[in-house]
Order: structure tokens, then C-alpha cells, then sequence
């Protein structure tokens, strides 16, 4: 699985001590996590016209990519820790300048004195706590992405399970609904190597973007296999 990776992680700080920014790139459509923009508006949701199979089975399609991209609350809180990094690079840039100014003041002094000696002892431990406090915070935001990720899919699964069990579905596949551009080679890939070919009137992707956002008095839609399903059509 590709890994998560939608913040400009501390740019300058951490690149500084070797750490590579861990949620700058922005992974591909096709497979791993989708990635994160942010909430467009939405569609008009309309019912799909679940269609049988061959062997009975009523199939529809969604675009989860696309989901994830519009999901407002999940967005909100991507944002959120978005800001909260910026704060700490700020915070990060404000200590490294302490140790410049440190690097700054040993030149006043001998090598083989003691002002130097202690001016280089203190330079060298705040550089260590420096390294520390930045990889403790990409590791914490590493983790919070991926509980973050991992709350929204689950919200995504449970309203896909609502939709299908209450218009009778029996399979939901993934699929890209984004067209093709013929001068973006990427853009090509990813059309040409999709699952799903062609499909007509099965996409719940807008069925399922209209449940997650809908307003809700707590902030937070309790969805689950008993929680809201989609208008009665």
C-alpha cells in the first residue's frame, strides 16, 4: 500500500536533519489511499439503477478517490493538522536559529578554549533535541493521518452497506470516473489500466458524498449498518 501522504510535512526543519518530508507526494489514482484536496462541491445524489448480473447479483460502482476528496468533515480535519504542522515549523525555525546564533558566537573564541568548548557542547545538544522533537512529531502525525484515514473509510463502508442493502445491491466495485486527458500521459495510464471499462446508471458515488455531509447537530453523522441510509426516491 502506498503510504499516506497529502501534508507539506516541515519543510525546512526537518529536511535540515535528514527526515524526509513523510506526507508531501501526492499518490497516484489508482490503488493505496486516495489522496487529499480540498471539499468541492457535490453533486446532486441520484438513486442508482442497480443492475442485475449475470448470475443474479446486483452490482454498482463507486468512485472512493473521489469520496475522499469530498468528504468535508475528513477534509476538515486534514486541514486542521495541515495548520498544526505550519505551527511547529515556525516553532522548529525558532530554534534553529538559536543554534545559528550559538554556531554565530563560538567564532569570538578559540578552538582549544573553554568558551569555545561549552559554546560547541550546546550547540550539539540542542541540534540532538531538535532531531528528537521532529521526529516524535512526524511520527505523531503520521499516526493521527492514519487514524484519520482509517475513521473516514470505515464511515465510507458503512454508508456504502446502507445504500446497498436498502436498494438491494450485492456488489460494490471501485472505479475512476475521472475522464481521461488525452495530453497527460498519466491521465492515460490510469484510464487505460481501470477494472471497470464501461457502466451505466450504477454509480452511488454521489449517494454515498450526500449521506457523509449531510449536516448533522452533533458535527458527526452516526453512520453504521443501522444509521442513515438515502431518501426514499
Amino acid at each position: 500500500m502506498q503510504r499516506l501522504a497529502r501534508i507539506t510535512f516541515l519543510s525546512a526543519g526537518l529536511v535540515v536533519f535528514g527526515i524526509a518530508p513523510a506526507i508531501a507526494q501526492q499518490p497516484p489514482r489508482t490503488g493505496g489511499v486516495p489522496p487529499i484536496s480540498r471539499p468541492t462541491a457535490v453533486a446532486p445524489a441520484t438513486a442508482p439503477a442497480a443492475t442485475p448480473a449475470a448470475g443474479g447479483v446486483q452490482i454498482a460502482v463507486i468512485d472512493v478517490s473521489y469520496v475522499f476528496k469530498n468528504f468535508q468533515r475528513f477534509n476538515q480535519r486534514m486541514e486542521g493538522m495541515k495548520q498544526e504542522v505550519e505551527t511547529f515549523e515556525g516553532e522548529l525555525r525558532n530554534q534553529q536559529k538559536s543554534i545559528v546564533d550559538v554556531a554565530q558566537k563560538m567564532k569570538e573564541y578559540n578552538p582549544n578554549s573553554p568558551e569555545y568548548k561549552n559554546l560547541e557542547e550546546t550547540a550539539t545538544r540542542q541540534r540532538v533535541a531538535l532531531q528528537t522533537q521532529a521526529e516524535l512529531k512526524k511520527k505523531d502525525i503520521l499516526e493521527d493521518e492514519a487514524q484519520s484515514y482509517y475513521e473516514a473509510y470505515t464511515e465510507i463502508q458503512n454508508v456504502v452497506t446502507a445504500i446497498a442493502d436498502r436498494h438491494g445491491i450485492g456488489l460494490v466495485l471501485r472505479f475512476d470516473r475521472e475522464e481521461i486527458s488525452p495530453d497527460d500521459r498519466s491521465s492515460v495510464l490510469r484510464g487505460v489500466n481501470r477494472a471497470i471499462v464501461f457502466q451505466r446508471n450504477l454509480d452511488i458515488t454521489d449517494m454515498v458524498l450526500e449521506t457523509l455531509n449531510r449536516p448533522v447537530a452533533t458535527g458527526r453523522a452516526p453512520i453504521g449498518p443501522a444509521g442513515p441510509g438515502v431518501r426514499p426516491r
